[in-house]
């Protein structure tokens, strides 16, 4: 899987989306923060947890954009073809595609960091808040990677397959949050929706390619 991973990684490198979803999360956030120090005069939600809920809304937004349009180019065919040259089953490659974007995903994250604690500081709560809340956006970046992966292979379109993506992982957030509204099972749930997503896809793609498992005996 290594020589695999590592192509993966370098097609998403490669990609100016992911520097474009960086700059603009981080530039949303630190706005925001700038704008309203002290929160917006909404409610009894303090600074903190409004920066913390905007975080989680554009993280959950941005990031099926990002791996619709970082995602390398094989399809179908062209997935078969990669396969039987390379010598990987098509459920590697799937998986591994997966893989790839959730660890661009976690690096994207980094950046919401620093605004996050300048967040916490103002509001002047305990700092492990911030790392339960970075444990929050990397199972959001698991469920993302998984479903947007999915999603790029099953529907044809990369705008169809970002749209997809996009509403089938909001519905999965809403729903654990409702379900699982507390650490850490909310962020475990997600996170094995994401796998699960992968899982299934493999299987499906084993399948549906069941007549390269003889080049690989």
């Amino acid at each position: 899987m290594g020589p695999l991973l590592r192509r993966e990684l370098l097609v998403i490198v490669r990609r100016p989306g992911v520097i474009v979803a960086w700059l603009a999360m981080a530039a949303v956030l630190t706005a925001f923060l700038l704008v309203w120090p002290h929160g917006m005069p909404l409610g009894s939600r303090s600074a903190y947890a409004q920066a913390r809920l905007l975080t989680i809304v554009v993280f959950a937004l941005v990031g099926p954009w990002v791996v619709a349009r970082s995602a390398s180019p094989e399809r179908g065919d062209a997935l078969a073809i990669l396969a039987a040259q390379g010598g990987w089953s098509p459920a590697a490659i799937v998986a591994t595609k997966a893989l790839a974007h959730a660890l661009m995903l976690d690096l994207v994250a980094t950046t919401l960091l620093p605004p996050l604690l300048l967040a916490q500081q103002a509001s002047a709560l305990p700092p492990a808040l911030v790392a339960a809340d970075m444990a929050t956006l990397a199972s959001i970046a698991t469920l993302t990677a998984g479903v947007t992966t999915v999603c790029t292979h099953v529907v044809r379109g990369r705008l169809a397959s970002w749209l997809v993506a996009t509403g089938v992982g909001a519905l999965c957030l809403l729903l654990v949050s409702r379900l699982w509204p507390g650490m850490p099972w909310g962020e475990a749930v997600a996170a094995s929706l994401g796998v699960l997503t992968v899982a299934a896809a493999s299987l499906w793609s084993r399948t549906a390619f069941i007549y390269l498992r003889g080049a690989h005996a």
